[in-house]
Parts: C-alpha cells; sequence; structure tokens
C-alpha cells in the first residue's frame, strides 16, 4: 500500500480544510498517549550541546492574550512551557509568525520554537523563517545545527532556539520509539496523511525543473503512445477507426478497439494514455492502458490474471499499467510495450471465450 493511502490521509481532506489542524491534533494524541513518544520527540532536537528538559504534556490551539494562537505546547513536568511546535504543509508563514511566536519562549531554562513542514519545503521555508527573524528587532540568529534531520539557530545569547524539521522525520522518530503495535499503527495513519499532503500540493520550483529535457521526455512519451497504436493497427489487432487522439487533462491519450471476438460488445470505452497521476502515484510507469465499465470481458478476472497491484471495485476503470523498456532505443520500446498491450488484448479474448 502506498504510504500516503491510509484511511486517516482518505477521509481528513474530506471532512475539514483545516488539514493542519488535524494532523497536529493527531500528533498531540500520539505524543500525550505515549511517554517513549514524547521523549523520542525531546531526543531529535537535543544534541549539540542543546538540552531540552522533559516534556510531560502537551496541548493544541493554546491562545495568547496577544490573539495569536500556537499549533501546540510541550510542558515540563512543573507545567512550564519548554517546547512550541508550529505545523505547517502549505500554509504560507503568516506575517511575524516566527518573530512573534519566538516572544513567547520562555528564558529561564533552554526553549525551542519548532516549526515541522513537508521535506520538500524545508529549505524554502527555513529562509522564509531565517528573514522573518533577521527584519525583526530580535537579537541576530546564531547558526546552531545543520543535518538531514534539523535545521538549528540560537536566538543571540538567549536560552531560546529556533528550529525545522520534517513531518516524516519526527514520525520516524516516534515510530521507532513505540512499542505497542496499536500505537505504531496510529502513527502510520499520520504518516499517510501527512505524505498525502506533501504529494498533492504545489512543491517549489528549482532550475532542474525548468529543463528543456523534460518536455522532449514529454513528446517522447506521446511518440510511444502514437506508435504502439499504429503497430496495433498495421497488425490488424487493433482499430482506431471512428476515434480520435485526445489530449485529457491528465496527459495525452488514443481510443483504441481491441480486434477480435467480442459479440456485439466491443465498443466499450478502451484507450491508451499517459496518465501523470497514476506515474506519480504508483511510481511504475507513465503509460497505461484504461479499460471501461461496462465491458465485454470480466474485468476482476482480467485484472486477477494480469496480477495487477490495485483492486478492481465494480464500476471503476481497470488500469493496467504498461511499463517501458529501460536502456532502448525508440523501436525497441514501443516493441515492448505493443507486446505488453496485446497480451492484454489475448487475455481478454480468452476469458470472454471461457463465460461463453
Amino acid at each position: 500500500m502506498p504510504t500516503g493511502d491510509t484511511l486517516l490521509a482518505h477521509l481528513v481532506p474530506k471532512l475539514t480544510p483545516q488539514v493542519e489542524d488535524a494532523a497536529t491534533d493527531a500528533l498531540a494524541y500520539i505524543l500525550n498517549k505515549s511517554k517513549p513518544c514524547l521523549s523520542a520527540l525531546v531526543d531529535l532536537v537535543t544534541g549539540n550541546e542543546f538540552l531540552l528538559d522533559p516534556v510531560d504534556s502537551v496541548r493544541t490551539q493554546v491562545v495568547r492574550e496577544d490573539k495569536s494562537r500556537l499549533d501546540l505546547v510541550g510542558y515540563d513536568s512543573d507545567g512550564s512551557e519548554r517546547l512550541i511546535i508550529e505545523s505547517k504543509f502549505w500554509a504560507a508563514l503568516l506575517d511575524g509568525q516566527a518573530s512573534g511566536y519566538v516572544r513567547h519562549l520562555d528564558c529561564d531554562k533552554p526553549s525551542l520554537l519548532l516549526f515541522v513542514a513537508p521535506e520538500v519545503r524545508r529549505a524554502a521555508l527555513w529562509n522564509e523563517i531565517c528573514a522573518q527573524m533577521d527584519a525583526s528587532n530580535h537579537p541576530s540568529l546564531v547558526p546552531f545545527r545543520d543535518d538531514e534531520r534539523l535545521l538549528m539557530s540560537r536566538v543571540g545569547e538567549t536560552g531560546k532556539y529556533l528550529a525545522l524539521t520534517s513531518w516524516i522525520c519526527v514520525l520516524e522518530q516516534l515510530k521507532g520509539a513505540a512499542s505497542e503495535l496499536a500505537l505504531v499503527s496510529e502513527i502510520e495513519q499520520l504518516v499517510g496523511l501527512v505524505t498525502s499532503q506533501g504529494d498533492r500540493r504545489f512543491k517549489p520550483l528549482h532550475a532542474e525543473d525548468l529543463d528543456a529535457s523534460i518536455p522532449r521526455r514529454i513528446l517522447d512519451f506521446n511518440r510511444i503512445v502514437d506508435n504502439v497504436v499504429r503497430q496495433g493497427v498495421d497488425q490488424k489487432w487493433l482499430s482506431t477507426k471512428g476515434l480520435a487522439a485526445a489530449a485529457v487533462a491528465d496527459g495525452y491519450g488514443r481510443f483504441i478497439k481491441f480486434l477480435g471476438d467480442f459479440g456485439e460488445r466491443q465498443t466499450f470505452e478502451l484507450s491508451i494514455r499517459i496518465s501523470y497521476s497514476k506515474w506519480a502515484r504508483s511510481g511504475e510507469t507513465p503509460i497505461w492502458l484504461r479499460l471501461g465499465n461496462p465491458a465485454p470481458v470480466d474485468l476482476a478476472s482480467l485484472n486477477q490474471q494480469l496480477g495487477l497491484s490495485e483492486e478492481w471495485r465494480p464500476g471503476e476503470w481497470l488500469w493496467v499499467p504498461i511499463l517501458l523498456k529501460a536502456a532502448a532505443f525508440l523501436e525497441d520500446v514501443v516493441e515492448d510495450a505493443a507486446r505488453q498491450v496485446r497480451a492484454v488484448r489475448d487475455r481478454a479474448i480468452e476469458i470472454g471465450a471461457n463465460r461463453a
């Protein structure tokens, strides 16, 4: 099961637009339920001569006198605030959020304002946080820690610290401390939610994302689709009569018909297409064969016989991945892809014949 394919990932965005708040509440639930997880969170930020007192409990949505609302606050055994966590997915950093929330930190002992965000946003968000602090009247930030788990700076010579880590880093840390299977399962539910949010939102562009090789490769995928269809038509196991190529929201596709004995219902919708969303979720291939429902064959049987990883449900499309041959020239890639499409067609004919 893909990491982002969990019940929490499915339900939360449907039930509330405040997904960050829901994720924060889920995190607080786990931390308050498990002392080992609370200790593991403190261990994540401890090091490089920074020692945070043990956190005994956490509370969410703590409203201050200035009307600011802190996502999550961690308290030590004396009830003193030692840790403030601000949860982020893709919401913008509010004006004065970092500089304002640092003022809420206790000064008598080391205390920390920790931002938690998707890994892909970490560098960009840290730059925003540092710029906001530089523009404030706080003492200058002193770089303190910079590794794959944590970015941290000290606020001048005070006992206040500012840090940023990723959701996955936090949850993997908690998962490592959880000994009960039920708690591990709950953490994995939250992993699914935060992963799905990281997958669905726009990520900051980098120079390599704008390289001309990307559209050239997309055009190559279009050529593969066209050439597979052309080969099937030339070899008379496919037909495109009365059908056309189509630009779809998710890529590019060609509507086709399998030639063979499908009785009177051989006009079911069938296409070979590029699907960027299927590719992004599965990581398998950009090119897919999509079979419509109703169909002249039992799609459940076809799904089972093809050994597909996704379970087919009545009323849904059947998506068959067409894997592309690596380290090969266009002719070989097309030949291998066409062989896979024809194999699906042959298996469909076989299932139809058995039903008759």
